[in-house]
């Protein structure tokens, strides 16, 4: 797996800050160009695989309920 397809399921998978950290890795690059990359991927990932993105994990909750 490349480094931008373990960015692509980071980005798919909502785990933004994970992806920022390896997209900063990547790129050799600052934390704001990063977070523009990151931005413009997502986008991009919206516009082409839209069906294959899942919640982002600080909104997946494991309460079911009373």
């Amino acid at each position: 797996m490349s480094g931008w397809e373990r960015i692509d399921d980071l980005i798919l998978g909502g785990v933004a800050i994970a992806a920022i950290k390896e997209i900063r890795v990547a790129a050799d690059c600052s934390l704001q160009d990063a977070i523009e990359r990151y931005h413009e991927r997502a986008v991009w990932l919206h516009e082409t695989r839209s069906t294959d993105f899942n919640p982002p994990q600080d909104e997946v909750s494991d309460d079911v309920g009373p």
